[in-house]
C-alpha cells in the first residue's frame, strides 16, 4: 500500500511548476490571482475530489495521501470547502457516474 502511495503522490514539481509561470508573478494581483500557498491547497483539495470520485481508496488513505494524520481532520477540511462530507461527495459524483 505504501509504495501505491508513493507512486501517486504528486511531486513538488509538478505542483511548483505552475508557479515559475510569468503571469503569476505580476505586481498587482488579479481577480484571479492567488498565492503559492493557495494554489498548493486548490491542488491539493482537486486532487482529494478527483480520488473521491475514480478511485475506491479508502477515506482513511486518501486522508493520508493528502497529509492529514487523522482522517476526521481531513473530513473536516473536506466539508468545510465543499459543503459535505467526502462520503457524501463520493456517493453522489459515483451516482452520477454511473449514470453516464
Amino acid at each position: 500500500m505504501r509504495r501505491l502511495l508513493s507512486a501517486l503522490q504528486p511531486s513538488i514539481q509538478l505542483l511548483v511548476y505552475p508557479l515559475c509561470l510569468p503571469e503569476l508573478h505580476a505586481t498587482s494581483p488579479s481577480p484571479d490571482w492567488f498565492s503559492p500557498k493557495q494554489y498548493i491547497q486548490n491542488a491539493k483539495k482537486e486532487e482529494a475530489r478527483v480520488l473521491l470520485e475514480t478511485t475506491d481508496m479508502d477515506i482513511q488513505t486518501i486522508a493520508q495521501w493528502m497529509g492529514y494524520g487523522d482522517p476526521f481532520a481531513f473530513s473536516h477540511a473536506f466539508k468545510q470547502n465543499t459543503g459535505i462530507s467526502p462520503r457524501e461527495w463520493r456517493k453522489r459524483h459515483c451516482d452520477k457516474n454511473a449514470e453516464k
